[in-house]
C-alpha cells in the first residue's frame, strides 16, 4: 500500500512539474512576444479583461487589430468571456458577435468577405455588409459594376433611328429624344446635334366615305351635297 502511495505521489509531482514548465513557457513566450507593443485600455477590457497587445496570439485566443500601439501588434484575448468583454460603447467586437457581420447580395456577387478592415490590395464595396460601420465588404482587386435587373435603361426604335444612346443625363451639345428609352424618368435618349422629324414608312390613306368627295373639285374640299358629318376632305 505504501509503495502504491509513493508511486501516486511521484506521478503527481511529475504532472505538476510538467504543467508548471508549460505555464512558465507560455508566460516567457508572451513576454518575448510583447516586445514593442503597448496595451491600450480598450484592448485590456476585451475577453473579460484578458486582453493584451502582442506580435502574435496563442492558439486558444482571438485577435483584433487597431487596438494596440505598434506596427506589428495585435490585441489578443480569451473568447467567451463575461459581459465585461464588451467594449465601452456597448457593442460586441466582431470576434464575440459571430453572425452579426453578414454580406449583402452585392458583396456576394463580387466574391467579397465581411471584415473590420480591408487590406491594402483590397477594394471596399460600399454598403456591402450588414453589421454597422465596422463591418466592411472587402474584395480582391477591382469591383465589377453590378447593374440592377429591375430597371434596365434600353433604347426604343425611335432612339435607334436617330442613332441615340440611353443615358442618365444628356450633355450640353446633345438633344433629348422624348420618350426614346425604356427604364423610367432617369433614362434618356441622347442624340448629337438637332433632331429631324422621322417620317413614317407607312402610307397614310385618307379616310373617305364613298361618294363623299367629288373629283370635279380641285380645292380638295368635300361635296357640299352630303351632310357635314359624313363628308371628309380628300
Amino acid at each position: 500500500a505504501d509503495k502504491n502511495q509513493k508511486k501516486k505521489d511521484a506521478g503527481r509531482k511529475q504532472n505538476e512539474e510538467k504543467t508548471g514548465t508549460k505555464q512558465k513557457k507560455k508566460k516567457e513566450d508572451r513576454k518575448g512576444n510583447k516586445k514593442g507593443c503597448k496595451t491600450k485600455k480598450k484592448c485590456s477590457k476585451l475577453g473579460g479583461h484578458t486582453g493584451y497587445c502582442a506580435n502574435k496570439c496563442q492558439d486558444d485566443e482571438a485577435s483584433i487589430l487597431s487596438k494596440c500601439k505598434g506596427k506589428t501588434c495585435t490585441c489578443c484575448y480569451k473568447l467567451g468571456g463575461p459581459p465585461s468583454a464588451r467594449t465601452s460603447v456597448g457593442k460586441s467586437t466582431p470576434a464575440t458577435a459571430s453572425g452579426k457581420c453578414k454580406p449583402k447580395k452585392k458583396c456576394k456577387k463580387n466574391g467579397g468577405k465581411c471584415k473590420k478592415n480591408c487590406k491594402g490590395d483590397q477594394t471596399e464595396v460600399p454598403k456591402g455588409c450588414k453589421g454597422g460601420k465596422k463591418c466592411k465588404c472587402c474584395v480582391g482587386g477591382t469591383i465589377r459594376p453590378i447593374t440592377s435587373s429591375k430597371k434596365s435603361c434600353k433604347p426604343k426604335k425611335k432612339c435607334k433611328k436617330y442613332g441615340g444612346k440611353c443615358k442618365k443625363n444628356c450633355k450640353g451639345d446633345q438633344t433629348e429624344v422624348p420618350k426614346g428609352c425604356k427604364g423610367g424618368k432617369k433614362c434618356k435618349c441622347c442624340v448629337g446635334g438637332t433632331i429631324q422629324p422621322i417620317l413614317s414608312s407607312k402610307k397614310s390613306t385618307p379616310a373617305t366615305t364613298s361618294g363623299c368627295c367629288t373629283p370635279a373639285t380641285t380645292s380638295g374640299c368635300c361635296n357640299p351635297a352630303y351632310a357635314k358629318s359624313l363628308c371628309q376632305c380628300c
